[in-house]
């Protein structure tokens, strides 16, 4: 993973703000692997460590049993800003 070595010492916060009513997933993407940040409820929070122009995917979820599950894809970007609205 050649990308890996970036991400050492970052201390970049993000502020993820989640209006969609329900979970999502945030993940960060090294060459061809998705690597689960965290996973936010309808709420604000702010996330740290993430490295600047880092390639960002933020799913949604659906639900089964108890059982969380990553759904349709809602935003994937190039993070080149520390604060983002998901409606």
């Amino acid at each position: 993973m050649k990308n890996m070595k970036n991400t050492t010492n970052m201390k970049n916060p993000v502020k993820f703000m989640n209006k969609r009513g329900g979970p999502i997933f945030i993940y960060h993407v090294y060459d061809n692997s998705y690597m689960r940040i965290d996973l936010l409820d309808s709420s604000e929070s702010s996330l740290h460590n993430i490295p600047y122009h880092s390639h960002i995917v933020i799913k949604d979820v659906i639900l089964i049993n108890d059982d969380i599950i990553p759904s349709e894809t809602i935003i994937e970007m190039k993070l080149n800003k520390n604060h983002i609205c998901i409606n």
